[in-house]
């Protein structure tokens, strides 16, 4: 009963307001009954009050009927509330997996500046305006790779996608077919039972690729890239003049963009084909290719506590007033009930500014805002999503360090190399594989914790590794390193800058000239000079990050047998 009293609040507040409304309908209604109608100035007192005795209390009683109504409907709008209901958190299943060619034929600039620069562009107007459901990002070129899984956090995807180039592709060569089946096996993962794959590119060699992963559930529609006429390839190395690409016979491959082609390739696998538009028109065709069933919303594994709204008990007593004023003149007070009922309706306790703290930090965490959901969270697990989106690793840390699930150890390993904690990441990723040993983001993440901390201490003899530590020369006031996205495990990570770890108290200019001669403190300080200087020469582009991954992934396949490279293959 006490933890009821001290969890009493009102979910609308501001109809608080109204209350004085009610004393103010009581005064009229006195009012009313001191002017009896006009009938004083014609009719004596005496006379008069002996004729109106019987009006004027059913008057007053009706105007006690009124006031109680007035206020009873008042406290229904305002929302009494002392309990929590869990309520889950839908998604909607509208699916898309966005299959990129990132092969060298999108090189070729037939379309200014190039296929591949234009391709990227769409994507990202793609992204852009896509509000709700679940997209993902898989790269091909010899072999594919998923850049993405299925998220709704397409900012994570944009920024991924702007780093794709064919030069990065560990295996060049076009294999549409092995993308497309990455394609399925995320929508398999995810449990989603349709959706639209959209490959972007400028050529499918054989219509069976596509065919033999598409079905009516999952249509694939191509955006096609390039033009009729077609380009040469160039080639840029660093350094030299720019060559154009040649086959084996020495002679100078030319790519054309065969649109009906693609278009006999899109219609084999149930789906549509546009070329690439200058407009929007092409996306809004290609992403309304018909499923066989509507996209629904479906719950989520994540629940928010929703304040149960008891306003809605105040209507039956609200009810029972209306019905004893029933008599004539009563019917007035009906349309106030009406209005009641459809304001409680369309308000429900989550709703607009009256929504829960989690339920407004959730949707300032979606609109970008990360800082300030951050502050607002209740949820702990979803305060370090936010917290580590804001770049304040050290508060992610603390959050993160209770989720003792693989996936809470892999955000913990990510927060703290962020941080610059890498042997405690390296920990943190290992207690990962220990549990999850196939958790491929996490060996990969591991393996680049642990290239970090070789560099590490390989320029720990260097003399300017601590010299820039003492004079305070050339610090960064940002650091920058991997940042995989904390939401979701398969996400292959993009790179952002954000604050150095807060952790560390600075001494003062007396501590450190009575510290100076001890080697312990001038290795510890030396340590963090390194890896400072290595966490700022890690660029902010993911374009590294990324070929990593992948050549990280080609060799596991080519080691397990997964994967096998046809020297037939053409390399564009």
């Amino acid at each position: 009963m006490m933890e009821a009293l001290a969890d009493f609040h009102f979910l609308r507040p501001l109809w608080l307001f109204a209350l004085p409304a009610a004393p103010l309908l009581w005064w009229l209604g006195r009012q009313a009954l001191a002017r009896a109608g006009g009938w004083r100035e014609a009719v004596a007192p005496e006379l008069l009050r002996v004729l109106l005795e019987e009006r004027n209390q059913d008057r007053g009683l009706r105007t006690k009927l009124l006031v109680a109504a007035a206020l009873l409907a008042i406290l229904a709008l305002a929302g009494p509330t002392w309990e929590r209901l869990p309520e889950p958190v839908g998604q909607r299943t509208d699916g898309l997996v966005v299959v990129l060619d990132v092969s060298m034929s999108m090189l070729a600039e037939d379309v200014e500046p190039s296929r591949m620069v234009r391709a990227r562009h769409k994507l990202a107007d793609l992204l852009g305006g896509r509000q709700e459901g679940l997209t993902a990002l898989v790269a091909y070129a010899g072999d594919a790779h998923v850049v993405t899984p299925l998220t709704d956090d397409t900012r994570t995807i944009a920024n991924l996608a702007g780093a794709l180039h064919p030069t990065m592709m560990p295996v060049q060569g076009s294999r549409p077919a092995a993308a497309l089946e990455l394609a399925r096996q995320l929508y398999r993962n995810a449990d989603i039972e349709q959706g639209r794959i959209l490959l972007i590119t400028d050529a499918v060699e054989r219509a069976r690729d596509v065919a033999e992963h598409a079905t009516p559930s999952f249509p694939v529609s191509i955006l096609g890239v390039g033009t009729a006429t077609g380009a040469p390839i160039p080639v840029r190395t660093p350094g030299r003049a720019p060559q154009l690409l040649r086959a084996d016979d020495g002679s100078v491959v030319h790519v054309r963009l065969d649109a009906e082609h693609l278009e006999e390739v899109a219609e084999a696998g149930h789906g549509r084909y546009r070329s690439l538009a200058v407009d929007g028109s092409d996306l809004a065709e290609l992403l309304e290719t018909p499923l066989p069933r509507r996209a629904e919303s479906r719950e989520t594994e994540r629940q928010f506590d929703i304040w149960s709204d008891a306003g809605y008990w105040l209507l039956l007593p609200l009810a029972l007033l209306v019905l004893g004023g029933f008599r004539r003149g009563a019917l007035t007070v009906v349309p106030a009930l009406v209005t009641v009922c459809a304001l409680l309706g369309s308000q429900p306790a989550g709703a607009d500014f009256w929504e829960r703290p989690d339920q407004r930090a959730h949707r300032l965490l979606r609109g970008g805002d990360a800082e300030r959901a951050a502050g607002v969270f209740e949820d702990r697990s979803w305060r370090a999503v936010a917290r580590y989106r804001s770049a304040d690793y050290t508060g992610a840390i603390q959050d993160f360090a209770v989720d003792s699930t693989p996936t809470g150890r892999f955000n913990l390993g990510n927060a703290l190399a962020r941080a610059g904690r890498l042997e405690e990441a390296v920990t943190a990723f290992d207690a990962v594989l220990q549990a999850a040993p196939g958790h491929e983001d996490a060996a990969h993440n591991k393996a680049l914790v642990e290239e970090m901390l070789s560099q590490q201490e390989a320029s720990e003899g260097k003399p300017n590794a601590s010299s820039d530590r003492r004079t305070g020369e050339g610090m960064p006031s940002e650091t920058s390193a991997a940042r995989p996205d904390p939401s979701s495990t398969g996400n292959a990570g993009d790179a952002a800058s954000g604050q150095p770890a807060s952790g560390e108290d600075n001494p003062s200019a007396q501590q450190v000239a009575d510290d100076s001669g001890n080697p312990e403190h001038r290795r510890s300080q030396e340590a963090r000079a390194a890896t400072e200087q290595w966490l700022r020469r890690i660029p902010d582009d993911p374009t590294g990050l990324l070929a990593r991954k992948f050549q990280h992934e080609t060799r596991r396949r080519l080691r397990s047998g997964d994967y096998r490279y046809r020297q037939t293959e053409r390399v564009w």
